[in-house]
């Protein structure tokens, strides 16, 4: 806790700083989903990297290495998720760059996500306008002289939102209520949102803490799928172990839908595509049809 409660300090006192004036800022993000709403905010004036962006890796395998470390103490900005999801990062935050002033945004103090709650905090479409919103002000602080350049993108970003926003709303009127399992509880934040019953929350928390199911657990999730009781089962797609393909398994036997989630996005994607193909994944597997 009181790890957590300096990492929120770090964000009030770093917020404001002097601007820059000379080249684009340096952007270092511990994950893509937050690193390419960096790039789509700040366009030419910044330089993003993100650490993790592979989908095709279980996030929580991931260890620093050197170049992970130079990369934070060069950065002008630092962006990571918190809520006890990339403690890895966390620690970096100890390296410093002399005479270097940094902008740190942890998004899990920013709105709120207390240590021990769901921490795929990208499942939201609030939090991630929050996260946008706070991140711009940074770009305007700065680099003030690029001041409307960086309105301007944040508009663009938060009308591309409000279209996921009226989707999303959309397709609730029609699954609202509906019963689901899951995993893990990825997309548990989407599920809420669309008014979803979801199941088997000990099963899912057990998995996400690596720790064994129990057997009541498990024996309540084959229950579920074999009679039918769930519309479908969401599966995190980056993280498998012989439990969970398992229960892909029975469900796909069963002839129940499966709904693909990932922690993290393709590097061809944007953060808005991400979003919207996940939320066409639910709409097939609830409704049987894409457009919602």
């Amino acid at each position: 806790m009181r790890k957590n409660k300096w990492f929120a300090i770090i964000i009030l006192t770093f917020i404001v700083v002097s601007p820059l004036s000379y080249g684009a800022l340096r952007v270092v993000a511990a994950e893509n989903m937050y690193g390419t709403i960096a790039q789509a905010l700040g366009g030419n004036e910044v330089s993003v990297e993100s650490i993790l962006n592979n989908p095709n890796q279980d996030p929580h395998l991931f260890t620093s290495k050197p170049s992970t470390s130079k990369s934070v103490a060069d950065a002008d900005i630092l962006i990571f998720n918190g809520a006890d999801y990339d403690t890895w990062f966390s620690h970096l935050l100890t390296i410093k760059a002399r005479n270097k002033v940094v902008t740190v945004i942890d998004v899990g103090a920013l709105v709120g996500a207390k240590p021990g709650a769901n921490p795929h905090l990208w499942y939201r479409l609030s939090y991630i306008n929050q996260f946008a919103i706070a991140l711009s002000k940074a770009y305007e602080q700065r680099l003030p002289s690029k001041k409307t350049l960086f309105k301007r993108q944040l508009q663009l970003f938060l009308q591309q939102q409000q279209v996921l926003v009226d989707q999303v709303a959309s397709l609730k009127a029609h699954v609202q209520g509906l019963p689901v399992t899951a995993t893990e509880p990825v997309a548990a934040y989407l599920a809420t949102d669309l008014g979803l019953v979801v199941l088997d929350q000990a099963f899912q928390l057990a998995v996400m803490n690596d720790a064994e199911p129990s057997a009541q657990s498990r024996a309540e999730f084959e229950r579920h799928l074999q009679q039918h009781q769930v519309r479908a089962l969401i599966y995190n797609s980056q993280v498998q172990d012989p439990v969970t393909e398992y229960m892909q398994k029975l469900s796909l036997q069963q002839h129940i839908p499966v709904i693909g989630v990932t922690e993290l996005l393709s590097s061809d994607q944007t953060y808005g595509q991400w979003y919207q193909q996940t939320l066409d994944r639910f709409g097939t597997a609830l409704t049987g049809s894409k457009k919602n």
